[in-house]
C-alpha cells in the first residue's frame, strides 16, 4: 500500500501551536479509519476506508458517532426508567 502525499499551497505548513499540519492531518485520517473499522466490527475494513474520499470517510465517521450517541442515550433512559420504577415500588416511599 502506498500513501500519496499531495501537498497543496492551500494547506498551512504549521498549525497555530507550531505542529506540522500534515502530520496532524495524517493522524486524524488514521484515527478515522481505525475507528470506523473497529466500530463496524469489520463491516467496513481499513482498506475500504482507504478507498473512500475524505468527505465519505468523515461522513461515515460522524454517522457512526451519532448512532453510538443515540444508543447510549437510549440505554441511559432505560436505566433511569428501571431505577425510577424500583424507587416507586419501594415500601418506604409508599408509606410516606
Amino acid at each position: 500500500m502506498t500513501f500519496l502525499s499531495i501537498v497543496s499551497f492551500f494547506d498551512p505548513l504549521l498549525t497555530s501551536d507550531g505542529q506540522s499540519y500534515h502530520r496532524l492531518k495524517y493522524k486524524q485520517i488514521i484515527q478515522e479509519q481505525v475507528t470506523i473499522g473497529y466500530l463496524t466490527k469489520g463491516g467496513v475494513s481499513y482498506s475500504d476506508t482507504d478507498n473512500m474520499t475524505p468527505y465519505e470517510r468523515q461522513l461515515a465517521y460522524d454517522t457512526i458517532k451519532e448512532i453510538l450517541k443515540c444508543q447510549q442515550d437510549a440505554e441511559l433512559k432505560a436505566y433511569q426508567k428501571i431505577k425510577d420504577s424500583q424507587n416507586s415500588k419501594d415500601p418506604k416511599t409508599l408509606s410516606r
